[in-house]
């Protein structure tokens, strides 16, 4: 299919293949519970976004660092809110689905089964989250985007080999970018351009729940409540519902924000001194790699529940620490 630019949208390859809009009035708004044949409890919400390949966020990748916060374990996060009130399992956030057309952003949360007796709380404060970020000031979206661009940058720097054919994979996609520098090929994946504050925050605007699918699949659901269908091809049952305007509403602006919720702090310890120990002027012990085999670990602490031994490296010559 032949991709149509539209110059007059902010991102012009958004249903651009198709030229109708991925999701519409009939599935945007909606809640969708699923009884799963196996015992689970998974609470998501799928935000409709652009295209990665998109020209407008290509460069800047606003995606990453919204899924940097939004996922964020720190004290004051969504996810140890939740964790210290027994709700949460695990929670996640970033993409998860790209097409050439549209892509979709969701926010998982894996329940426990108080949580999914709360969903109604969990989701209001899931909403609230996503609200906190959007009141942070362009300075605070700035940093996020910048620390994680230095992590990224970190990353590749002292990258090791991985699987060759997953190389290979995703290599040959990045050569259907159009205008990219083959010698950026090695680190297109891992890049991030500069900050770009307009599609940063046009970006972030899709995560409201006006353009939002919530997804329940619980074991713990009755279907002998409600109306329920049953799924064609594998018999699972299901229903659906559109979500009351006024309850949209809430979420989209709520009237206060749990006190319990702030805004992550910047990482203070990324790294910005790679030099190696093993070249301090003191470290010419066994200098020579038979030698440095031969030298055992040294026994830095021994208690009855902790032994820490430590062996320098001068082999492999990276700024990391192996810890076992």
């Amino acid at each position: 299919h032949r991709i149509r630019d539209r110059p007059d949208q902010l991102f012009t390859r958004e249903n651009a293949v198709y030229g109708v809009p991925a999701f519409g009035n009939d599935q945007l708004g909606y809640l969708r519970q699923i009884i799963p044949f196996v015992e689970t409890r998974t609470l998501k919400l799928y935000f409709s976004t652009p295209p990665l390949d998109d020209p407008a966020i290509r460069e800047s990748k606003p995606y990453r660092a919204l899924s940097h916060v939004l996922g964020h374990e720190a004290p004051g996060s969504l996810h140890a809110v939740l964790s210290d009130q027994g709700l949460l399992g695990a929670l996640s956030s970033g993409l998860s689905l790209e097409t050439s057309d549209f892509s979709l952003f969701a926010l998982t949360m894996s329940l426990t089964p108080k949580g999914m007796r709360e969903k109604d709380h969990v989701l209001d404060l899931a909403f609230q989250w996503i609200a906190l970020l959007r009141q942070q000031p362009e300075e605070k979206l700035k940093a996020y985007h910048n620390e994680l661009r230095q992590i990224n940058e970190m990353n590749f720097r002292f990258r090791e080999n991985s699987d060759p054919t997953d190389f290979c994979s995703a290599v040959s996609e990045l050569l259907f970018l159009e205008n990219l520098d083959p010698a950026r090929v090695l680190i297109a994946s891992d890049e991030a351009g500069e900050y770009d504050p307009i599609i940063e925050r046009a970006f972030l605007d899709r995560l409201r729940p006006s353009n939002c699918m919530i997804s329940v699949v619980s074991s713990d659901l009755d279907d002998s409540v409600g109306e329920w269908k049953t799924e064609k091809w594998y018999g699972a049952k299901y229903s659906e519902e559109r979500i009351d305007s006024e309850q949209i509403a809430a979420w989209e602006n709520p009237v206060s924000i749990d006190p319990r919720l702030r805004a992550p702090g910047l990482n203070e310890y990324i790294p910005t001194d790679f030099s190696l120990r093993c070249d301090d002027d003191n470290e010419d012990e066994h200098s020579t790699e038979i030698d440095a085999e031969m030298h055992p670990p040294k026994l830095l602490h021994d208690e009855p529940k902790l032994r820490l031994w430590h062996k320098m490296d001068r082999y492999w010559r990276v700024p990391k620490a192996f810890v076992k």
